[in-house]
């Protein structure tokens, strides 16, 4: 059903919350259901395709030919027929209404609709022209865009040479809109940002083209996790207040201190909010034990758990501790020790990839995480009981 569209109005614009509290401007467009006027088959007309009616009309409005064509149809009168090239027209019949259920699955939509006339505007309106300069000797023509030809050869203005003229009132497409909100009953979709066009103008939505993988806007908000944080101000900054140069005789523009905002460190007296990517917030001993414990329990639920006897002092080579972690498929792994046999192990391990030799009293969860098999020894089992009971 995604190879139609609908044919709304534009209603207007308002916002939309979050959970977390982010504000989304959106345009609320209606749509009205669509009905499938006739089914343009292959055989006959060439391609695959569905003609379906948008809107509402009176009989009284209607030509001969179009009243004609409806009663052959058996249909009430339709404002709009758009033509949809489909792949299956099996899956549609003459009759059938489709409204806003065919958007249930679908994130974002490509729309068309016709923007806003402006009438005729002159070029620095039109074409965001600089226009001249407002100095001595160029008389009345501030606005206007300048030469707009060349000599006597071509002596002619070539086509499409932005200059004024009218402006707006013409078709646009806009890709990739987010599908904010749908609200079924009414018959209402709210997609972020603006579309073109004023109030009660007629929008074409459709599934989009592009097949991106771009992010909503709930899940930019969860991956950026962003928190406000105060930015410095000048009393915040160490360092001198005196002026970077002298009143007179130096040759450079008087200045501030380097605690002005220009310079690299700087802060401000009234300036806006920073943000950062990550909330840090430090753990507490308790949160930490639970953290831990949870994480080991997972392990021993993955058999990702091994318990090894004391390693005994003859064991120092790399081929050996290699063999032995290939033998329990622990390539990729941490190896929670005692003192003893840290000591011994240490050097075994140092040269080979994704293993990790370490202590009851240095592991963190992060190493939990990052390691798929996690090594104890019966010693070391003991003193992490002692350390987290």
């Amino acid at each position: 059903m995604n190879e139609i569209g609908l044919i709304g109005k534009k209603i207007g614009m308002t916002r939309e919350f979050y959970k977390t509290g982010q504000s989304v401007p959106v345009t609320v467009i209606k749509f009205d259901k669509g009905r499938v006027i006739q089914v343009i088959t292959k055989d006959k007309n060439g391609y695959n395709a569905i003609q379906m009616g948008f809107g509402k009309i009176k009989n009284s409005k209607l030509s001969k030919q179009m009243k004609g064509f409806f009663a052959k149809k058996n249909t009430e009168p339709k404002k709009r027929l758009k033509e949809f090239r489909v792949e299956n027209i099996e899956n549609f019949k003459e009759g059938n209404e489709f409204g806003i259920e065919i958007f249930k699955d679908t994130k974002f939509v490509d729309i068309r609709s016709k923007t806003i006339g402006k009438g005729f505007a002159g070029a620095m309106k039109r074409h965001n022209f600089a226009g001249l300069r407002a100095t001595h000797g160029v008389s009345i023509s501030h606005r206007s865009h300048g030469s707009t030809g060349q000599r006597q050869d071509p002596g002619k203005v070539f086509k499409n040479k932005k200059m004024a003229g009218h402006m707006g009132d013409k078709i646009r497409t806009i890709q990739n809109i987010e599908i904010i909100k749908s609200d079924l009953d009414n018959n209402l979709l709210y997609l972020k940002g603006s579309i073109p066009g004023s109030k009660n103008t007629e929008v074409l939505v459709k599934k989009s083209v592009k097949n991106l993988r771009k992010l909503t806007m709930l899940e930019k908000i969860e991956k950026m996790n962003l928190i406000t944080l105060k930015t410095k101000q000048k009393n915040e900054i160490i360092g001198s207040t005196s002026k970077i140069y002298a009143q007179k005789g130096t040759g450079n523009a008087r200045h501030a201190s380097r605690k002005a905002p220009i310079f690299v460190g700087g802060g401000v007296a009234h300036g806006p909010k920073g943000q950062t990517k990550h909330k840090i917030r430090k753990l507490n001993k308790n949160e930490k034990k639970i953290g831990v414990a949870s994480l080991l329990t997972k392990k021993i639920k993955l058999n990702d758990l091994l318990i090894f006897n004391d390693f005994s002092k003859e064991i120092k080579k790399t081929k050996e501790i290699f063999s032995l972690l290939n033998k329990f498929h622990a390539k990729n792994s941490i190896m929670i020790l005692d003192k003893s046999s840290r000591n011994n192990i240490l050097k075994a391990t140092r040269n080979i990839p994704n293993v990790k030799c370490t202590d009851v009293n240095h592991f963190s969860a992060f190493d939990i995480i990052k390691y798929k098999k996690i090594i104890f020894t019966e010693t070391s089992i003991k003193e992490l009981e002692k350390r987290y009971t």
